[in-house]
């Protein structure tokens, strides 16, 4: 039995690793990741901020994309990501993927949460900074069961691949949004004041000349005739 069961064991060995793709988690220099912060944009590792990056995957180009890989990365200097060769588990050898980057600040902490996007689109969240990649189509590297072998799919700069940088932005916090609204409704109530102001002017400015035209005699002829046609019915 236990002959049996270490048989079972090591045959299934190679099948787990075939269903782990190996992938190359470093960017280039024309795609390089930067971060804005209250009204400052620097490349990510130029301050003493440290960053974390997930790569996610879907079987569709519209997603979802799902952080089944378990693949992390870190910065460098420069803008640059710092991951190296990946085993990507859930993206087989020689398989086809769609796939993304997220990236945000260690103030978030290390492990990703798949809430932060949900509360990001909805304009909430803890506070930190958040970015997402484009778009990359690729195939994972490795040997195959046949003994073919694939080189690591690099997941920037290569056919398929991302080939833009992106931007990491804060997160909107609850009561940022609140004071935003309040300003903004402050500012309509200003416009709103100062055109009725407008108004009110006009009507004191008119409302003397129509009195010294009626003074006048100019409107009284077509006053008169107004008044015998409603006596008529």
């Amino acid at each position: 039995m236990r002959t049996l069961a270490l048989i079972l064991s090591v045959s299934a060995l190679p099948f787990g690793g075939f269903s782990q793709g190996l992938v190359f988690f470093n960017n280039t220099p024309q795609t390089l990741v930067s971060a804005t912060a209250h009204g400052s944009t620097a490349y990510v590792g130029d301050s003493s901020e440290a960053f974390y990056f997930a790569l996610l995957t879907s079987s569709n180009s519209t997603g979802p994309f799902e952080f089944t890989t378990g693949v992390y990365a870190t910065n460098g200097p420069g803008g640059r990501i710092v991951g190296g060769i990946r085993a990507a588990a859930g993206w087989p050898i020689a398989a086809s993927s769609f796939f993304e980057i997220v990236g945000w600040s260690s103030t978030l902490g290390h492990d990703f949460d798949p809430t932060w996007l949900t509360e990001f689109a909805a304009g909430s969240g803890p506070p930190g900074l958040l970015g997402v990649s484009g778009i990359g189509a690729g195939t994972a590297g490795g040997t195959d069961q046949s003994g073919n072998s694939f080189p690591p799919f690099p997941l920037f700069g290569g056919t398929g691949a991302i080939n833009l940088g992106f931007n990491l932005v804060i997160i909107p916090e609850p009561s940022s949004l609140a004071l935003a609204g309040l300003g903004t409704a402050a500012l309509l109530m200003f416009v709103r004041r100062k055109r009725m102001t407008r108004r009110m002017s006009s009507v004191r400015l008119t409302r003397p000349l129509f009195c010294k035209l009626l003074q006048g005699g100019i409107f009284q002829g077509a006053l008169f005739k107004f008044a015998l046609r409603c006596r008529a019915f």
